[in-house]
């Protein structure tokens, strides 16, 4: 390992004069007054120099080191305001590179920070199973529903929604069939955005599905069912829905959810029950339960 030892600059001129006239031994110059070492160099100060302890110094080597002084890797010093011209170069480096680290840190922990509890509420949410019901017969549509309060307007798509009037029309022989295979379709159930006083706060606690495409027993296998669907209030998941491959009527129920006006019920198409021809999912009907 090199080691260094730093003077004042006035020492190293003094013991360079002496070695001049030879009046100077090697052993005197060493004994000069050290102002620095390699340790606890601070570099407040313009006026030193570097100087290889193990290094001999002669009337010879003087002048050379009055212009240069070599370390035994091979850098040169030209002056004694090189190295810490360096060293405040490698300084600012080194600065530079801290804060960026410092951005990153900070962008991931506000990213973390955002994306957690979402995180969290998706793995948490409950999974809810249906009661299922008698079959799903024309004669046996309609009744009492979220509808004795008032009525929505249906949507379904991926990226551009569409009405999807079929889903809640009370028909047994009509069924919204998604244009796009497999799963990703959203369905929405969008509250007027007016609204009579008395209807604020409407409960919703329930929802009557009929899964696939029921007019024949060949449609019902033709088209792919839903199996599970995520159901969001206002884009804020629920629960989690886990269908039967059925055709008969499946009724889930969950706590009151409060409706008002501009509220906007969904439910994400999550996995499907493979159909024989086509991927693409169909649903009968859909009926919101609540109001009383």
């Amino acid at each position: 390992m090199v080691k260094f030892a730093v003077w004042k600059y006035q020492d190293i001129h003094h013991v360079t004069k002496e070695l001049k006239k030879g009046t100077t031994t090697t052993s005197n110059a060493r004994n000069a007054t050290p102002f620095l070492t390699s340790r606890n160099a601070s570099m407040d100060s313009g006026n030193w120099c570097l100087l290889d302890s193990k290094s001999p110094i002669t009337r010879s080597s003087s002048t050379a080191f009055a212009k240069s002084v070599r370390d035994k890797s091979g850098m040169t010093l030209r002056n004694s305001t090189q190295l810490p011209r360096r060293i405040l170069k490698l300084n600012r480096v080194l600065s530079s590179r801290i804060a960026l680290t410092a951005h990153c840190v900070r962008f991931y922990a506000f990213l973390l920070l955002f994306t957690l509890p979402a995180l969290l509420q998706a793995d948490t949410l409950p999974l809810l199973h249906p009661k299922v019901g008698p079959p799903v017969l024309q004669e046996l549509m309609g009744g009492c529903s979220l509808h004795c309060a008032f009525f929505w307007s249906t949507y379904a798509g991926t990226t551009s929604m569409k009405p999807a009037w079929e889903l809640c029309d009370d028909d047994a022989m009509t069924a919204w069939i998604s244009d796009t295979p497999g799963t990703g379709e959203q369905i929405e159930f969008r509250i007027p955005n007016h609204l009579p006083k008395e209807d604020a706060d409407t409960p919703f606690y329930g929802i009557s599905i009929a899964n696939g495409v029921i007019r024949t027993l060949q449609d019902f296998r033709s088209y792919a069912r839903v199996k599970t669907m995520t159901l969001l209030f206002n884009r804020k998941p629920v629960a989690h829905l886990h269908l039967v491959d059925t055709w008969r009527w499946q009724d889930f129920s969950f706590d009151d959810i409060y409706l008002n006006q501009g509220d906007v019920i969904s439910l994400s198409i999550d996995e499907l029950y493979p159909g024989k021809d086509t991927q693409k999912p169909g649903i009968t009907e859909i009926v919101l339960q609540g109001a009383h």
